[in-house]
């Protein structure tokens, strides 16, 4: 299991020890904007479909620490997917989406 929402959350809460809890994060989920787009991966479609689409920028970090003290908090990387917009979870290993890269401009 890697992520729960809405009403599972409270089922899976009641499941779990309270050791379990510990390795789980509990975040506001974050409705991206959809746009149109194309995912284009070998072996697929010769004409991809125009697909309603999201695009995720995952930001990696390291923190070790304790309940005294943080050790160590660093940023360790970047990950940029886009993926259907009715997946739930990230999409590249299913086949739901596809690494990605940026495309920045400067509309000033």
């Amino acid at each position: 299991m890697n992520n729960v929402y809405g009403e599972e959350i409270a089922e899976v809460l009641q499941r779990m020890t309270p050791f379990e809890r510990q390795a789980w994060i509990l975040m506001d989920k974050i409705n991206p904007p959809i746009t149109k787009g194309y995912i284009i991966r070998p072996g697929g479609l010769p004409i991809p479909p125009l697909i309603d689409m999201v695009s995720e920028l995952g930001i990696f970090g390291v923190v070790i620490g304790d309940q005294n003290q943080i050790h160590v908090n660093y940023q360790a990387g970047h990950m940029l997917r886009s993926k259907i917009s009715t997946a739930n979870e990230g999409g590249v290993a299913t086949g739901l989406g596809a690494l990605d890269s940026p495309y920045l401009i400067d509309e000033c």
